[in-house]
C-alpha cells in the first residue's frame, strides 16, 4: 500500500505536464500506423474462416493502442487515460476512412430504372469482403476498448468515454462495402434483364417447358457469386446481402416485365 501511495504521489507531481505525454503517445501511434500502412497490401488470404480474413493493419493498430493503454494505466492518472482515449478515437476514425477508400466507386446511371454499376473480378470481390470483415472487427473491438477504459475510471469520468464516432464510421464502411457487393451482382445480371425486355412475347404462341434463357443466366450468376460470399463474409452479412439483393433486384425484375408487357400491347 505504501509503495502504491508513493507511486501515486510521484505521478501526481507530473499532472500539469501530462499533455506532453499525451502528445507523445499520439505521435507514437501515428508513426506506427504510418509504418503499418506502408506495408499494407489491402489483400487477405482467400482461405480460412471469414472472421480471420481481415487486413493485417487493423490488428497492428489495436496492438499499438493496447500498448498505449498499458502505459497510460501505469501513470495512475485517470484524466490522462481519458485524454488518451480521445487520441485513440482520432486514429480509429482515420483508419476507418483509409479502409473505406479501398472500395471501388459505384457508378449511378442517369436512368433510375437501371441498377448502379460496378465491375469486380474475384480478387477485387475478396478485397471488398475483407473491407466488410475488417470494419466489423474494428467496430466490435472499439466497443470493447470503450468498455475497458470506462472500467478504469470513476462514474463521472466514465460517462465521458465516447468512441461511438469511430464505431459509426466503421459501420458506415461496412454498409458501403455491402452496397458495392449488391451493385456488383446487379451489374452482372443487368444484361439478362435487358435481354428479357427485347423478347417478342407477343409473337409467342405458347409457353415452353424450358426456363427462359435470361432467367437461366440470372440464376447462374447468383449460384456463382453467393457461395463465394458465403465463404468470404461473416454469416450476418451474407444474410444482409441476400435481403438487400431481393429488395433491389425483384423490383427491377418486375419493372422489366411491365415494360416488356407494355411494349407487347403497343
Amino acid at each position: 500500500a505504501s509503495v502504491a501511495g508513493l507511486l501515486g504521489s510521484v505521478s501526481g507531481c507530473f499532472g500539469p505536464y501530462m499533455d506532453i505525454y499525451v502528445s507523445l503517445a499520439d505521435r507514437t501511434i501515428e508513426e506506427r500506423i504510418n509504418e503499418v500502412l506502408g506495408k499494407e497490401t489491402w489483400s487477405v488470404r482467400p482461405t480460412g474462416r471469414a472472421d480471420t480474413r481481415v487486413f493485417d493493419s487493423s490488428k497492428e493498430l489495436f496492438i499499438a493502442i493496447k500498448k498505449s493503454y498499458k502505459l497510460g494505466t501505469q501513470m495512475k492518472n485517470k484524466a490522462v487515460l481519458l485524454d488518451l482515449h480521445k487520441v485513440w478515437g482520432k486514429h480509429l476514425k482515420a483508419y476507418a476512412r483509409k479502409v473505406q477508400e479501398q472500395l471501388p466507386a459505384i457508378s449511378q446511371p442517369a436512368d433510375p430504372s437501371l441498377p448502379p454499376s460496378v465491375s469486380l473480378d474475384l480478387p477485387q470481390q475478396q478485397s471488398v469482403c475483407a473491407v466488410v470483415n475488417t470494419c466489423e472487427y474494428c467496430s466490435e473491438t472499439t466497443g470493447q476498448l470503450a468498455d475497458t477504459v470506462s472500467k478504469q475510471l470513476d462514474d463521472e469520468q466514465a460517462a465521458l468515454v465516447d468512441l461511438e464516432g469511430p464505431q459509426e464510421d466503421f459501420q458506415g464502411a461496412v454498409m458501403a462495402g455491402m452496397r458495392v457487393l449488391v451493385a456488383a451482382l446487379e451489374s452482372r445480371v443487368a444484361g439478362s434483364l435487358q435481354a428479357m425486355t427485347r423478347l417478342a412475347w407477343g409473337a409467342m404462341e405458347e409457353m415452353g417447358d424450358d426456363t427462359s434463357s435470361y432467367m437461366t443466366e440470372i440464376v447462374g450468376k447468383l449460384r456463382e457469386m453467393l457461395p463465394q460470399l458465403g465463404e468470404a463474409l461473416l454469416p450476418l452479412y451474407v444474410r444482409w446481402f441476400c435481403d438487400k439483393l431481393v429488395a433491389s433486384l425483384v423490383p427491377r425484375l418486375i419493372g422489366s416485365i411491365y415494360r416488356r408487357s407494355g411494349r407487347a400491347h403497343v
